[in-house]
């Protein structure tokens, strides 16, 4: 559910009119309409006026967290996790046993790697390749 659709939900629960509830968090009803019709986004403030007024938290009113209280954070996407290669995670594990100073190493010797390849392909496209 959306913010717009949560602030007229909760309206409705309690009964109240767009007048009403305007007149309870001292804001006009056109910018309260603006608001659940999505014209219009409540700033921070307005967002815990309405928290405060209807007993719920401001995560709550914008979707982060549900009737229970749990908040609703959506997970790290799975492929951006597993889009590893096995070389690159067998890579990472070694990296991550070595002492500081062999991880310096192994960073110096693959820039040196990475300058010598690209050198190469700079070459070859230049038709210098040996």
């Amino acid at each position: 559910m959306n913010i717009h659709n949560t602030l007229k939900n909760l309206r409705l629960d309690k009964n109240l009119t767009q007048y009403e509830l305007a007149k309870h968090l001292n804001i006009g009803q056109a910018t309260i309409a603006g608001y659940e019709s999505g014209a219009r986004e409540p700033r921070i403030g307005i967002l815990v006026e309405y928290a405060n007024f209807f007993e719920c938290s401001v995560d709550y009113l914008i979707g982060r967290e549900d009737d229970f209280g749990n908040i609703l954070i959506p997970p790290i996407k799975e492929k951006a996790v597993q889009s590893i290669s096995s070389d690159e995670n067998r890579l990472l594990k070694i990296y991550r046993d070595l002492n500081a100073k062999n991880r310096i190493h192994v960073i110096s010797y693959a820039e040196i790697r990475l300058e010598e390849q690209n050198e190469a392909l700079q070459n070859k496209k230049r038709g210098l390749n040996k």
